[in-house]
């Protein structure tokens, strides 16, 4: 069975991109450093990602 993040990947989203969608599902208002902890896209990332 196909993950979600192999499901998001297909519709176009990253892997990176992926995953921060996922956090932030599943923890509503955050900071980002706490979107990159619970998504494991590292810090240094998450900026772009989120943006993108």
């Amino acid at each position: 069975m196909e993950s979600v993040v192999e499901q998001l990947r297909r519709v176009g989203l990253t892997e990176y991109e992926a995953k921060a969608y996922l956090a932030l599902l599943n923890t509503h208002l955050c900071k980002a450093t706490s979107v990159s902890e619970k998504s494991s896209v590292p810090r240094t990332e998450i900026y772009a990602v989120l943006d993108s």
